[in-house]
């Protein structure tokens, strides 16, 4: 993993996160009074499981990112006991 910087006022070079963000804000933070750093952290902490596991994403055909993340990856590798030999 790399970090990569992205330009100054340019948010669609970095939509994944700023969706996320925006709909922290607006999904539970404006919500909730957030009573210290503690509170805030929780609540952080609860709308990202809800959004990694439980909320469906439009962007990838209604799945769960989790589910998603860990869905073993299709292969074009043809069985062993397929293959002809010449």
């Amino acid at each position: 993993m790399r970090h990569i910087r992205t330009r100054k006022k340019a948010p669609w070079t970095n939509g994944q996160i700023e969706r996320f963000f925006g709909a922290l804000k607006y999904e539970r933070l404006y919500r909730h009074d957030i009573g210290d750093g503690v509170d805030l952290a929780r609540h952080v902490r609860d709308f990202r499981t809800i959004y990694n596991s439980i909320r469906p994403h439009e962007a990838i055909a209604m799945a769960r990112p989790l589910k998603r993340y860990r869905q073993t990856p299709t292969t074009n590798i043809p069985d062993p006991e397929s293959v002809s030999r010449t």
